[in-house]
């Protein structure tokens, strides 16, 4: 008689949010070093920064508005992921009418970040389209040339070339390279924590 062993249980992620047409044009359009600093951060940490700069640059009720809706999807991440594996921002959430907590919450939320490692592990094996290569998940790593969370990395190997577009490098087959996890997040169109 077999034994059958039952199946692992898969993790299921906080979905994307449903963020409006103009947010996700400023998060797609904004100049590429932004989006480098960018690099480590979940996905709703990355609109709120970008946002965040937007508006400090404009200061108009349209950059307000999509600070507004940032700040709600970083708050609504919060309250569903972040605060069930960080003790002690429960009790901040509550108090978030308190302008004061408001902002020491946020600068909280935008400090943290999840186990890069054990979220891109998941991963591994899954294979997407960038640019002018398919690529496979490898494992995380870490660049130690940058600071902080900029070097948190997705190791990936090259699987297939194409000429796409012309104005993207195209690797070697079979070579191994590293992506930004807000590229593989995008290029997936799925968060990886």
């Amino acid at each position: 008689m077999k034994i059958s062993h039952p199946e692992t249980q898969q993790y299921n992620k906080y979905p994307l949010p449903k963020i409006s047409d103009e947010l996700a044009d400023l998060i797609i359009n904004y100049p590429s070093n932004l989006k480098l600093r960018t690099n480590g951060m979940v996905f709703e940490q990355r609109a709120y920064l970008m946002s965040k700069v937007y508006d400090e640059v404009c200061q108009n009720l349209e950059s307000k508005a999509l600070l507004r809706e940032a700040e709600y999807w970083l708050i609504n991440y919060a309250r569903e992921v972040i605060a069930k594996q960080c003790h002690y921002l429960p009790d901040i959430l509550m108090k978030l009418d308190n302008p004061t907590v408001r902002a020491m919450a946020i600068d909280t939320l935008m400090l943290w970040q999840p186990d890069w490692n054990k979220a891109i592990s998941q991963y591994r094996g899954s294979r997407f389209e960038a640019g002018n290569n398919e690529f496979e998940v490898i494992s995380y790593y870490h660049n130690q040339k940058k600071k902080g969370r900029e070097g948190i990395m997705v190791l990936c190997k090259v699987t297939k070339t194409m000429n796409n577009y012309l104005e993207f490098p195209t690797f070697p087959c079979n070579a191994n390279c590293t992506l930004g996890t807000y590229q593989v997040e995008n290029a997936l169109n799925k968060r990886l924590a």
